[in-house]
């Protein structure tokens, strides 16, 4: 999704809305999968199991409802940790100066940010996957 929005700024937000959505219902239902396989080895299974239902859930209501989706997009991309918030919120501010100067950057700032979002959490989830695969080889 990230490649194809950096390569392809011109898709369609709502085209956005409807991946993402699908995005977070696969990932909700792998999480699903992942706590229910790996219950006997971690502890902490059922919040893993929590959050997947939780996923599944809103990948779901997002499918249908793919408005709600491109307003929530902005709230359901960011990450915990508040550095990122940071980052984030500078380049907002930074890409929001220039959409005031060049009004037209507007709809291609949007998708480059995302794109950038998604790439970002991509590669978190392939070192998270790494690493889980290197904690369950150590057990």
């Amino acid at each position: 999704v990230a490649l194809c929005l950096l390569f392809a700024p011109v898709s369609s937000y709502v085209a956005l809305s409807v991946i993402f959505s699908i995005s977070i219902l696969v990932s909700g239902i792998l999480e699903i999968f992942f706590a229910v396989g790996n219950k006997k080895i971690i502890n902490s299974w059922g919040w893993y199991l929590a959050g997947g239902i939780i996923d599944l859930l809103i990948g779901i209501y997002l499918v249908f409802y793919p408005l709600v989706s491109m307003e929530l997009i902005p709230f359901i991309v960011g990450t915990k940790d508040w550095g990122w918030y940071l980052v984030f919120g500078i380049l907002a501010i930074l890409c929001s100066m220039a959409i005031i100067w060049q009004p037209g950057l507007g709809a291609v700032t949007v998708l480059y940010m995302l794109s950038v979002t998604f790439l970002i959490i991509g590669c978190f989830r392939i070192i998270f996957s790494f690493e889980l695969k290197r904690l369950h080889k150590n057990k």
